[in-house]
């Protein structure tokens, strides 16, 4: 009798204790399925946000890109105009020619804001992505913004100050370089003379705006155009 009760009670702690690790390990299944599904959800969420950002840096930098070619091309121009004022202002030219002169400083001057303008829009598109761009599409702008900044300021500095300069009057330019006692000089007409006499009195300022503007066409943009494709492409690659 004695044999049967032990027996029992053994069968009974051993079914018990069966119950208790069935339950516990059952548990401890569902919890690893539960977190385990709960981590899948997380990643494909985080998938999800990488991606939907990828696409609106990819889109920020289309957007980068294309102002950047305007920025280029308004920049070639108005760098080339300014290289230019020193043939108009030649000796070897016509003196009718230098009639340009004036204007073509005044022009350039106006073009130049407009290119400045430009990189203000780029600077603006920057400034609205910023927050969602990767370090190295900031690096390829900012080495853009920088480069532009150091030239166009040069060029647009010594501009502003030929322009300045060019106000004296003709009479005064004259008188200042000794012009005005030739017979030469005074059997010309005014209106003929005035833009020759002012292209002699300027010659250091137009060097310097020649310097300038070598130095600001000598300016590889065309490398920082390269990158931001190069970027714009490996971005759109990272959610194509």
């Amino acid at each position: 009798m004695d044999a049967l009760i032990t027996t029992i009670l053994a069968g009974v702690v051993v079914a018990a204790i069966g119950a208790l690790a069935a339950y516990y390990f059952g548990g401890l299944r569902e919890r690893q399925t539960q977190t385990y599904e709960e981590h899948r959800d997380e990643q494909k969420r985080q998938e999800a946000r990488q991606d939907e950002l990828n696409k609106e840096r990819a889109k920020a930098l289309d957007e980068m890109r294309t102002q950047c070619r305007l920025v280029i091309e308004a920049y070639e121009q108005w760098t080339a105009r300014a290289a230019n004022l020193e043939h108009i202002s030649s000796p070897k030219i016509p003196i009718f020619s230098t009639w340009e002169l004036p204007r073509e400083v005044q022009e350039s001057v106006g073009q130049g804001d407009a290119v400045l303008q430009e990189m203000k829009v780029q600077d603006g598109l920057y400034q609205a992505h910023k927050p969602r761009l990767e370090t190295r599409t900031r690096g390829v702008f900012e080495s853009f913004h920088k480069e532009f900044n150091e030239r166009h300021t040069l060029l647009q500095s010594r501009l502003r100050n030929l322009r300045t300069k060019m106000s004296i009057s003709s009479e005064e330019g004259a008188s200042a370089v000794g012009l005005s006692s030739l017979p030469l000089v005074n059997a010309i007409p005014s209106n003929l003379t005035q833009p020759r006499i002012l292209a002699h009195l300027l010659q250091d300022d137009l060097r310097e705006v020649s310097e300038a503007a070598r130095f600001a066409r000598g300016w590889d943009y065309a490398a920082h155009l390269r990158a931001f494709e190069m970027e714009a492409e490996r971005v759109a690659g990272t959610h194509s």
